[in-house]
């Protein structure tokens, strides 16, 4: 045998004694995966076998993903509710606000927002739909509490409770549930009387909620929502807080009342019929927003608004939904008053003391004044509070600014002061000078006034 034909063979051993070597890895690898995979199929049977039927209550659980609009991996399971949460924060709040606005601005709006599962339920229809939200036309509501819970990325659920106006301009007690669209930026609407139908009219924190499962909402011309147009700065607050306001001076004294300072209260009224008499007598209805002052504190915020009418409201303010409220700032000393006046020399308490006074005055608030008068001047001169108003009447003006002229001490933390009065009603040049003695006390002050 030649040489050339001995080391031909030679290359073909080697070549095939690497392909049976290869082959024999190839079978090793494919029989250990075949066992893995074995071993994996028999864990996914019986995961099938023990799971149950997708149902029409089946929630989704959720996996977080970094994009909240990337393709999302949800895991069914059956009978996992959603958990229902309060939600105070500004906002969630005027998001709320903005869909609810939507829904009660006509019958047409309220008929295409509402979701077709509930009218199908609740056999609502264009022939029936004006009875039923359209018998008031854009009605004043007001949001008492939110409730939400995350149906997936993508959809939040929202149980909303409020107050209606109703035709007799009473208000009656509601729910609705509405449902953000975040995708396409849209909602849907279940009206109070599906909840109602359905058992989740009253629902609360910590409740569990079962929804059916849902695709995408599709947006169109009525139910859109706009998150770059929600104001929620402190003009916004303070306005928002005294529409709040009024819609309780219109159409729910009684929740006015209620959460009114209760310090304020006892000392402003003497009873619930002495409040509803300050509310017509001082004509709250008519008064319009003009200008704010916002005070911030470890536990509240505080917003004073100041109507076209020279009054004050002031807001103590947990939230847009909690706060109480005052009819003025002087009848019960605010935090940021009482900072800047254990902060002052006692000269300049006896100023504040005087200014809340003179607010009193111009405010009618005849029975503060009358509270704070100097024992002696009240048990000699004004035994009643009928003399009193009447000589303070003749003394001051109907509206009244004020500048301190001189001022001495008199006694122990007694300071006397030349307090120059000026008309305020229709721009008047008359003014006047009063002398009034304010006596320091440690929480409290009295005052003396030399009537005219």
């Amino acid at each position: 045998m030649d040489s050339k034909k001995m080391k031909r063979i030679m290359i073909c051993s080697i070549i095939l004694l690497v392909i049976i070597a290869l082959i024999i890895v190839i079978f090793l690898i494919f029989n250990k995966n075949n066992r893995n995979n074995n071993g994996n199929d028999s864990g996914n049977t019986n995961n099938i076998k023990n799971s149950p039927k997708p149902t029409e209550n089946v929630i989704l659980d959720v996996i977080e993903v970094d994009d909240p609009w990337a393709e999302k991996t949800e895991t069914l399971e059956e009978n996992k509710a959603l958990k229902l949460k309060n939600v105070y924060d500004k906002d969630s709040y005027f998001l709320i606000k903005q869909c609810m606005t939507k829904f009660y601005e006509s019958y047409q709006n309220a008929y295409y927002l509402i979701d077709e599962e509930a009218k199908n339920s609740l056999k609502i229809n264009t022939n029936n739909i004006l009875s039923i939200y359209g018998n008031i036309q854009a009605p004043k509501f007001c949001i008492d509490e939110i409730l939400k819970s995350e149906y997936n990325l993508s959809k939040d659920v929202y149980i909303v409770k409020y107050r209606l106006q109703n035709s007799n301009n009473t208000v009656k007690s509601l729910s609705i549930m509405i449902v953000l669209e975040k995708k396409n930026v849209c909602f849907c609407v279940y009206p109070y009387e599906y909840l109602v139908q359905n058992g989740i009219s009253n629902v609360k924190q910590n409740d569990s909620l079962y929804l059916n499962n849902k695709n995408d909402l599709e947006r169109n011309d009525y139910n859109g929502f706009y998150i770059s147009n929600i104001l929620k700065d402190n003009y916004a607050c303070s306005k928002e807080l005294f529409e709040r306001c009024k819609f309780d001076i219109y159409y729910d004294l009684e929740n006015l009342y209620n959460i009114t300072y209760e310090e304020y209260k006892k000392s402003r009224f003497s009873s619930y019929n002495d409040f509803v008499n300050f509310v017509k007598n001082e004509n709250l209805k008519d008064d319009i927003f003009s200008m704010y002052k916002v005070n911030e504190y470890s536990t509240y915020v505080q917003y004073i608004v100041k109507t076209e009418s020279d009054k004050q409201y002031v807001f103590n303010s947990i939230n847009m939904m909690e706060y109480l409220i005052l009819f003025d700032n002087y009848t019960v000393e605010s935090l940021e008053y009482e900072e800047a006046y254990k902060s002052s020399f006692p000269h300049v308490q006896a100023q504040y003391c005087i200014d809340r006074i003179v607010k009193a005055i111009n405010d009618k608030n005849y029975g503060f004044v009358y509270e704070k008068l100097n024992p002696v001047q009240k048990n000699n001169y004004y035994s009643n509070i009928q003399d009193f108003i009447g000589e303070i009447k003749k003394t001051f003006y109907e509206k009244n600014s004020i500048s301190f002229g001189k001022y001495g001490k008199v006694g122990s933390n007694v300071y006397q002061y030349n307090v120059i009065l000026k008309n305020d009603v229709e721009n008047s040049a008359d003014s006047k000078s009063v002398l009034m003695t304010v006596q320091l006390e440690k929480d409290d002050f009295k005052i003396a006034i030399e009537m005219k």
